[in-house]
Order: structure tokens, then C-alpha cells, then sequence
């Protein structure tokens, strides 16, 4: 078991997530704390940043609802968990990797989204992970190679947001949440 304590002080077993477990708040208070690429960026740009990207991407180019709703609980396990591990260090952890999947459903469930995710979401997600790569690290030449060789064309550098303190990310989660799923 692998029992971690909440913000709010309940205790989630994150390898056995349950739907009384799912809070939104949670989410998005974790999304707003854990930096992605482990800390190791130009400025402090944690999950929120991305999943606030993304979605901007998704709503300038007319996609769906449903697919919105995937973008915006892709990330829900790290919130859970507390990292948003790269997906190197995921293919070493296949327990890992299981309960992050079993976690989406379970988060997709509570929250009307069906089906949980989709290869479209997965593209976008890499698209942007290397937009923001270049963005915010400092080896162009590692990511631009990555993307050539895995057929990923990045996104474009607007949708890698600025830096945004913590309050001012919530916000804009708390918008989002409330337009895409009423909440």
C-alpha cells in the first residue's frame, strides 16, 4: 500500500484510488505545486502551466469537450502522487505507470469523462512537453533531435506560459474547471 496524506488531511492509498478519493481541489492544488521536467527549467513551471497550455491549444483550435476534459485530468495522478515523473523514469516503475493508469479512470469516472483519454490527448501532450522543452531547458539540440526521431512536431512557444505564481495558476484552474466541467 502506498497510504499518502491529502491537503486536506485524508489519507489516499494512490496505488488504489478510489472514487470517494477524487477531490478537484486536490488536483489542481497539486498541479499548481509540481514542477514539471523534476524542477529543472529555466523558471518554476509546474503541471498547472501545462495543463493551462494545453488547454488554451484545444480551445483555439476547436476541440471537443470531451477532449478538453481529457486534457485537463491527464496530469490528476501527479497530484496524487506527488511528482510528475518523466516518462524514462515511468518505464522503469511499471507499478507506477499501472496505478497512474487505473487513477485516470478512476478520476475519469467522477468526473463525466468518457472515454478517460485518447491518442489524440497523448500527441498533444508530446507536442507540448518538447515546446516547452525548448522553452524552458537548455539543450535545444537534445529535444529538437528527440522530436525528429519520435515524429513529434512541437507545439508553438505560445503555449508555453510565462512564469505565474501559485495564486495566479489556481485561477486559471479554477476557470477552466468551472467552464469545461461546471465545477
Amino acid at each position: 500500500m502506498s497510504k499518502l496524506m491529502m491537503y486536506k488531511g485524508n489519507i489516499v492509498d494512490i496505488f488504489n484510488l478510489r472514487e470517494e478519493d477524487v477531490d478537484v481541489e486536490i488536483i489542481k492544488l497539486g498541479a499548481c505545486r509540481i514542477n514539471r521536467f523534476l524542477g529543472q527549467t529555466e523558471y518554476l513551471y509546474p503541471v498547472a502551466s501545462h495543463l493551462i497550455g494545453g488547454f488554451y491549444y484545444l480551445r483555439d483550435y476547436g476541440y471537443t469537450r470531451t477532449e478538453m476534459k481529457q486534457w485537463l485530468i491527464h496530469e490528476a495522478f501527479e497530484s496524487y502522487s506527488g511528482v510528475d515523473l518523466p516518462s524514462p523514469l515511468k518505464a522503469l516503475l511499471p507499478e507506477y505507470k499501472k496505478a497512474e493508469q487505473e487513477a485516470l479512470y478512476v478520476v475519469a469516472k467522477v468526473l463525466g469523462v468518457n472515454p478517460p483519454d485518447s491518442e489524440v490527448i497523448k500527441e498533444i501532450d508530446r507536442e507540448i512537453m518538447v515546446a516547452e522543452a525548448l522553452v524552458l531547458t537548455h539543450n535545444d539540440e537534445y529535444w529538437l533531435n528527440f522530436a525528429k526521431e519520435e515524429g513529434i512536431i512541437p507545439l508553438s512557444s505560445d503555449y508555453v506560459l510565462p512564469y505565474k505564481t501559485e495564486s495566479e495558476l489556481k485561477a486559471l484552474l479554477d476557470e477552466i474547471f468551472e467552464e469545461v466541467f461546471s465545477i
